[in-house]
């Protein structure tokens, strides 16, 4: 699957977080797809320094971005001392199409 796909079926989602979307509030709906849809969307193409765009031309970074969006769902309760790990899902997805290698 694209990323475009997901960005236009955010309901695909759902099933990747264990969730089913009609026992969800509306606001934790609109937090998943409005917050942390697009806050992953902006860490992958942090991680690998690509444009949203070029993204889909990977779809093992759709993974990466659904498993960011799981990691922010599961964890948006947490509170962490010091320095916060990215899913290691993330980060291995992400450094396959690395561009910035600083």
């Amino acid at each position: 699957m694209k990323l475009s796909e997901l960005m236009e079926n955010p309901i695909l989602l759902y099933s990747y977080i264990d969730v089913e979307p009609e026992y969800l509030q509306r606001p934790d709906r609109e937090l998943i797809e409005k917050v942390y849809l697009p806050a992953a969307v902006s860490l992958v193409c942090d991680e690998t320094g690509m444009k949203k765009e070029e993204l889909d031309r990977h779809d093992d970074l759709t993974v990466a971005v659904m498993a960011a969006v799981r990691d922010m769902y599961d964890n948006r309760g947490m509170t962490t001392a010091g320095k916060q790990d990215n899913s290691k899902v993330v980060e291995s997805i992400s450094g396959h199409h690395r561009y910035n290698l600083v």
